[in-house]
């Protein structure tokens, strides 16, 4: 059995006061080798015990002193950096890349010490080097003595189609589901762009697989933040160096709606894991005919069994260039809500269209919320993210609210926020709030409210 990986990534963070020098360990790195994942131009986030103004030149003199001197032993030289560099450690299961949109520009540099390999990797926004840690061992290192990477290991969006024919099937998914769950996979792959631009390892891919199969199923609940709130802590819901939070089952072939899906980050992979499940229910079957979606976040092809003959469809990029593609969408989402899963009829749905939307939003909190019971019930009209002249958007950030403010509807998988977060523009959105001080301020200076 292969020793874990032991990879430990510096980073240089422009702070307010000038560089903050943060640090993560990261361990068993099993689905790839830890030079290919770090070649890649991966690291984690880092935790800070205060703000060091350091240079790259003084930052590669700080590291001699964890370095020179000391054998070729990952648990050894891993303890030695983390006694030497004053930061707080935390333990990951994957990397991210801040380098790609305007988030990464607070970063300067990343280094990466990978300690099986015996490899120190510098990245910026504009290239990737690297160098031996056994010159490192034996006396400080200089920026001169870098090594350009020369393939970098940027991500292929190649479309991994599978051989023609290809099925052509009639697109038509509900434009009441288009319109609402359309939005929600777009946000997510806005959301979630540092980690899906660079591979994921499997409990990452895993985890946004579902979260994709769980919005295009309805299979998530809505937190709703109404009224007053004072947040001691602010920032953005999903930073340039999270990762999700939320849980997800291991199971590669899950059924969810009125189809199979398969997911994986090879297509091929995944028409073999299709051709397997068929050919392990054929003799117990009474389903002359199934659907399967194979899912590798960046591509989706839909598959159909009919008998023993199965067919499939060109694949489609899905989460591409910060954003999901709407083929792709279209594909997904017919296939999840297509056969078999018609909302009942109830006795909503007997009044016009404009009765079913006042039921709908007086039944629910948000119009969120009631965009999403009207495609549980298949009611109402298509939401369509507006109301008043007054667009739905996603926040980025948690804020403070007033008892004025609009409510702001989360996502959440498991009870876990998805960093999907929408409020609709407040009216005097070019207005200044003041806000109160939170109670504690108050009871810690009573006199206060005297002056």
């Amino acid at each position: 059995m292969m020793a874990p990986a032991i990879t430990i990534a510096l980073v240089d963070r422009a702070g307010r006061d000038g560089l903050t020098l943060g640090a993560i360990r990261s361990s068993s790195l099993t689905s790839q080798s830890s030079r290919d994942h770090v070649a890649s131009g991966s690291f984690s986030v880092y935790r800070t015990r205060g703000y060091m103004h350091h240079s790259d030149a003084v930052c590669l003199e700080l590291f001699s002193k964890a370095l020179v001197g000391k054998e070729k032993h990952p648990g050894k030289l891993s303890a030695s950096l983390e006694q030497s560099i004053h930061l707080e450690w935390e333990d990951v299961f994957d990397f991210v890349d801040p380098f790609g949109d305007r988030r990464g520009c607070v970063f300067r540099t990343v280094w990466t010490f990978d300690l099986d390999d015996d490899l120190l990797f510098l990245k910026n926004k504009d290239q990737t080097c690297f160098v031996s840690l056994e010159l490192a061992r034996g006396r400080v290192l200089t920026l001169t003595d870098f090594e350009p990477l020369n393939s970098p290991g940027q991500l292929s969006l190649e479309v991994q189609n599978l051989p023609e024919p290809f099925w052509e099937p009639k697109l038509n998914p509900n434009p009441r589901i288009k319109s609402f769950v359309g939005r929600l996979l777009r946000d997510l792959a806005y959301t979630w762009r540092h980690v899906l631009r660079r591979p994921m390892k499997t409990v990452t891919f895993m985890k946004l697989a579902y979260a994709s199969v769980w919005l295009s199923t309805l299979d998530f609940t809505i937190f709703e933040r109404t009224g007053f709130e004072h947040v001691y802590t602010r920032g953005p819901y999903v930073d340039v160096v999270d990762l999700p939070a939320w849980e997800a089952p291991e199971e590669t072939l899950v059924r969810a709606g009125s189809c199979w899906f398969a997911l994986t980050q090879d297509t091929r992979e995944g028409l073999e894991m299709v051709q397997r499940h068929l050919t392990s229910r054929s003799e117990n079957s009474t389903t002359n005919m199934r659907t399967y979606v194979i899912l590798t976040l960046r591509h989706i092809t839909l598959c159909r069994a009919r008998g023993s003959e199965l067919v499939w469809t060109r694949s489609e990029t899905f989460f591409a260039d910060d954003s999901a593609c709407d083929t792709a969408i279209d594909m997904i989402l017919w296939a999840a809500n297509t056969v078999g899963t018609e909302a009942e009829q109830t006795a909503i749905n007997s009044f016009p269209v404009e009765i079913q939307d006042m039921i709908l939003l007086h039944a629910t909190t948000s119009f969120i919320a009631s965009a999403k019971l009207g495609c549980v019930l298949g009611a109402g009209s298509p939401f369509l993210w507006v109301d008043n002249g007054l667009e739905f958007e996603l926040q980025s950030n948690k804020r403070h609210r007033t008892e004025c403010s609009p409510i702001e509807s989360q996502v959440c998988f498991g009870g876990v926020m998805s960093g999907l977060s929408y409020k609709q523009q407040s009216s005097n959105r070019g207005g200044f709030i003041r806000l109160p001080p939170p109670p504690d301020l108050l009871r810690a200076n009573p006199s206060r409210d005297a002056r």
